[in-house]
């Protein structure tokens, strides 16, 4: 049996008409050019995609050659055949000795089920999503088989009975700069990943050097897996709804590699966002910008976005205070003169159960040094004011939604720019809660118009953008 990724559709793209199909690994990184981005349903999976071209990307080609690929305007031919050719087999998911990031597990191991591999489906105790199926009932394809196994790398989290979680830990938030075609994506990302002497993809099977890589943590291995297929019954995939001639209901899921060491600790992940901690061990000064847990820290939770577009509005150097991601600041570095296009993607998670996933798309248009500074202090006066109302607002998330879409509309001059303080102003008074007495109406009503004044005062009009 073979199920060859060079050969095999396998990679949502979506073509420069917006018509999406199932692509193989040849076609997707010789065609880049051609593509618009990648377009999954899941975006845990899109991103996942994403990494995994780039490592392709990175070990294929030489990145001392970015500016004349840059240039060139597709990735060239060559070399991409030249590697495929040499390390096919190691592409292969049933390969008899080194199947595509798995392990041959001899003996018999105990089963897991498949949907341990994608977060979304119901396993054991987590929580139950959209899908709502049972364990000994979720049968997936050979394509959803894969992008689980690519997912597990950036967002595996710690598992029980000493599964250590992925090497960025808790998953943290990750920014991906978007280009004008899949090509243009892959290159904003490929000239942030740093050189190193010795780095190994996880299917060439080559020796860890000194120093953690670029290759080896987009291909790290949380869990040792081995993919155990069946002939199909006529079941269609839990996932996508399709059929094949072969399905996976099984899965040999145990522990994988420990995070212990300097040498992982050390890592720093070019598409996470990290900030310098000035007080505290020195085994904890670096901080990773991770998504608030949304059922236990629900005040901040909803206005997340606001640390996340932080990130991407900062201009200030690295290692100044606030967290930095690099992909960002390579991104704006490499194109000074045109917008910024990030998506964002983050995993929400209480220990090992996933909570909820999240994407969110910004665009930055080109801004002066004296207008990004504004807008930061926009955002740093509206955190400033939710922080005293937090309790009286009756929606907090309605509110945040709102602001939300507001700045955007500040971003896109689609409204003025005195007109943003105005409209949270508005929205905090109509959402303010009021305070119930049945009883006494007057009292009440007393009691609502002091809220509102006070709403007023704290979020005020001055010193707004201009």
């Amino acid at each position: 049996m073979e199920f060859n990724l060079i050969d095999e559709p396998f990679i949502p793209c979506r073509s420069m008409d917006g018509v999406t199909r199932l692509q193989n690994l040849r076609e997707t990184l010789l065609q880049s050019h051609q593509v618009a981005d990648i377009a999954d349903a899941s975006p845990l999976t899109t991103f996942a995609l994403y990494r995994f071209l780039l490592a392709s990307v990175h070990r294929c080609l030489d990145r001392d050659d970015w500016q004349t690929i840059w240039d060139a305007g597709r990735l060239p031919v060559e070399e991409i055949e030249k590697y495929l050719k040499q390390y096919r087999r190691r592409f292969d998911l049933f390969d008899p000795e080194r199947p595509f990031l798995q392990r041959i597990v001899v003996g018999s191991p105990s089963l897991r089920p498949v949907s341990d591999l994608i977060a979304e489906l119901h396993t054991d105790t987590n929580i139950n999503h959209s899908l709502h199926t049972y364990d000994d009932s979720v049968s997936l394809c050979l394509t959803c088989c894969t992008h689980g196994l690519l997912r597990l790398a950036p967002f595996c989290g710690q598992g029980g009975q000493g599964k250590a979680p992925s090497i960025n830990a808790p998953p943290p938030v990750y920014f991906l700069p978007l280009g004008r075609s899949l090509f243009q994506t892959l290159l904003l990302s490929w000239a942030s990943l740093e050189v190193v002497t010795g780095d190994p993809l996880l299917w060439e099977d080559a020796r860890p050097g000194e120093k953690v890589g670029p290759l080896e943590a987009l291909t790290w291995e949380p869990r040792t897996v081995q993919l155990r297929p069946q002939e199909a019954d006529g079941t269609p995939c839990t996932v996508c709804k399709r059929n094949g001639s072969r399905m996976v209901r099984e899965v040999v899921f145990q522990k994988g590699r420990d995070r212990s060491g300097a040498r992982v600790r050390d890592w720093r992940d070019p598409h996470a966002a990290y900030e310098d901690m000035v007080e505290g061990k020195p085994a904890k000064r670096i901080r990773t910008l991770v998504p608030p847990e949304p059922v236990q820290n629900a005040i901040a939770s909803p206005g997340f976005w606001r640390q996340m577009l932080t990130v991407i509005l900062r201009h200030d150097p690295p290692g100044a205070d606030g967290f930095h991601s690099a992909s960002v600041d390579m991104a704006r570095k490499l194109q000074p003169t045109d917008s910024l296009h990030m998506q964002i993607v983050s995993l929400h998670t209480r220990k090992a159960k996933v909570l909820h996933d999240q994407t969110d798309d910004w665009t930055i248009p080109l801004l002066s040094e004296d207008a990004r500074t504004k807008l930061l202090a926009e955002l740093q006066w509206l955190g400033d004011s939710i922080k005293k109302f937090d309790s009286s607002i009756g929606s907090l998330t309605e509110f945040e939604r709102r602001a939300e879409r507001h700045f955007r509309d500040l971003l896109a001059s689609e409204i003025a720019p005195d007109a943003f303080r105005k409209l949270v102003r508005e929205d905090a008074v109509e959402l303010m809660r009021p305070v119930p007495r049945p009883q006494r109406p007057l009292e009440s009503k007393r009691l609502r118009r002091q809220c509102e004044a006070e709403v007023r005062k704290v979020f005020n009009l001055t010193e707004a953008t201009p």
